[in-house]
């Protein structure tokens, strides 16, 4: 459920890439204009960087279950699911910032733009200290022996690993505003450009640790600590000299920062409903059932959280595409846009899931060396979990196209508490195979049905533009 940032209205205009004509007739593929150049450049890394942080999946699940015990992966993948929910020190002022740095762009108003990024940066920089601060200490007060009830060896290596990804969180919070800066300037590709290369320093990372037969979570811990901070402080750093940035400004008033943070808060709320879709499992899973049951879910799980990553390489485009049609009020492209996306995605989680139900067994027994296997019952509720799993993830794409941010969060935190309670009261009487069918219901009831009303009401709202302009 969750989606990217908001991007500008000129990367909306070079979004044509989704349709290789545009509604006029004319071969946008022929067109050499550079901001053209720029999407499709950045297209081209984003496809990259699907596959790759796919490979990277792939790759990093049997090593890791050959250097780690079951117990020792499923404490890592609990450590793993806490950068999720570490990201809430952000307060959504990237995506604000991002949005507000987009309007400025377009008045030449580079002073005050510079003041936004300074206050981003403080704010950000803060809550990244607060973050291994409060990270620090929970590891070393926490009786993660008793808590998780595993050896002494295994809390201690468990504690420092969580210092370890805290610390990479907290580097990654001010770190986001490169990616913000890129975005609102129209320079789309070097985000991707950064993802590409965090993919590549990860495979690379986790390939050495292997090598070296480093046998510990705090391998893990490491390669983290290397993949999610390097990528993102040198693109805010090239990011800031480029656009000639700095840690000074003029402050902004309190009307200006309650509206700036205001945004961001909204923002927020719906990453929290999104986390408590998508990154409770392992939590609650380690709670009922033990730490050793962890993989035994999440690891399955990973073939539907690919065909996302999946999806989002075609999806991605959407979002911008359809802000420019909407904010042009063209009720023609608007509908032609929607209908397309929801075809494609149609088409691509028919594929998905059949492949799902014929292969996903024998694959997990494959992927995992042996050591997990699922059953039909699973497998069956991932591949219902895809097809729901891709109708929302384009429904609240275009919400978020049609500026619905608040309709969101009014289903979005209720799916995700209604998820979380259902996996706890399934895991008390039942066993882990029917989870994946549990969820794909409860998506379906508490996210798909309300993300699809809001869709339908937004389309019949633009069913008046056409009418309004010819009365004008």
């Amino acid at each position: 459920m969750g989606r990217g940032a908001v991007l500008t209205h000129e990367q909306s205009q070079n979004s044509e890439l989704l349709n290789p004509k545009s509604i006029d007739g004319v071969n946008l593929i022929e067109r050499r204009t550079p901001r053209f150049g720029k999407f499709r450049a950045a297209f081209a890394f984003n496809v990259g960087t699907r596959l790759l942080s796919v490979l990277g999946r792939v790759i990093a699940v049997p090593i890791s279950m050959a250097l780690l015990t079951v117990e020792q992966y499923g404490l890592w993948l609990m450590i793993s699911s806490l950068t999720g929910w570490l990201a809430f020190a952000n307060l959504g002022i990237p995506s604000a910032a991002q949005n507000q740095l987009a309007l400025e762009n377009g008045k030449s108003s580079h002073e005050n733009m510079n003041s936004i990024v300074a206050y981003s940066l403080r704010c950000l920089g803060v809550g990244g200290l607060i973050v291994v601060l409060l990270v620090s200490i929970m590891a070393v007060a926490a009786p993660w022996k008793t808590i998780w009830g595993i050896d002494s060896e295994n809390a201690f290596s468990f504690a420092v690993s969580l210092v370890l990804v805290g610390l990479a969180i907290g580097i990654q919070l001010p770190a986001k505003m490169g990616t913000a800066i890129c975005n609102a300037h129209g320079e789309i590709a070097w985000p991707s450009i950064a993802e590409l290369v965090t993919q590549v320093v990860s495979i690379m990372a986790i390939l050495v640790v292997y090598a070296i037969n480093w046998k510990s979570l705090v391998a893990l811990a490491a390669v983290s600590l290397v993949s999610l901070s390097l990528s993102p402080v040198i693109l805010a750093v090239l990011a800031m000299r480029r656009y000639s940035y700095r840690l000074t400004g003029i402050p902004l008033d309190r009307l200006n920062r309650s509206r700036f943070l205001g945004k961001g808060v909204i923002f927020l709320l719906v990453s929290i409903g999104e986390l408590l879709v998508l990154q409770t499992d392992a939590f609650v899973v380690g709670f009922v059932k033990g730490s050793d049951y962890v993989p035994l879910l999440l690891v399955p799980l990973a073939l539907w959280s690919n065909c996302i990553q999946l999806q989002n390489t075609f999806l991605n485009p959407v979002w911008p595409l359809l802000t420019i049609a909407i904010s042009e009020k063209d009720q023609l492209k608007t509908q032609q846009i929607v209908w397309r996306a929801s075809w494609i995605t149609i088409a691509f989680s028919l594929v998905m899931a059949v492949g799902l139900l014929l292969f996903a067994k024998p694959f997990i027994t494959f992927w995992t060396l042996g050591t997990i296997n699922i059953s039909n019952l699973m497998a069956f509720g991932i591949a219902i979990y895809v097809v729901v799993g891709c109708i929302d993830n384009l429904l609240a794409t275009i919400l978020n196209a049609f500026n619905a941010i608040e309709y969101r969060l009014s289903y979005t935190v209720l799916c995700g508490i209604v998820k979380v309670s259902t996996a706890i009261v399934m895991l008390r009487f039942f066993n882990l195979d029917i989870l994946p069918l549990a969820f794909a219901i409860v998506m379906f009831l508490f996210a798909t049905t309300f993300a699809l009303f809001g869709v339908h009401q937004n389309l019949e709202a633009a069913r008046a533009w056409r009418q309004t302009s010819s009365i004008l």
